[in-house]
């Protein structure tokens, strides 16, 4: 998913794995209740806003089970 200048990838990660992301994208993910994600930041912006709102709409986007 890409917001401004922020893109991110998110993909699920085995059961016990974990959240494996970094920053802002960490706490979004812990916010939004996942327990077991890998993201990975693909922009190199340092903006934690544009990253955070880049791990949201990647969320929006996700097909839920």
């Amino acid at each position: 998913s890409k917001y401004s200048s922020g893109q991110v990838i998110i993909k699920p990660a085995k059961l016990g794995k974990g959240l494996v992301a970094g920053g802002a994208a960490r706490i979004v993910l812990y916010f939004a209740g996942v327990e077991n994600a890998s993201l990975k930041t693909l922009s190199r912006t340092k903006n934690k806003i544009n990253i955070a709102k880049a791990t949201i709409e990647a969320l929006r986007s996700l097909k839920w089970k």
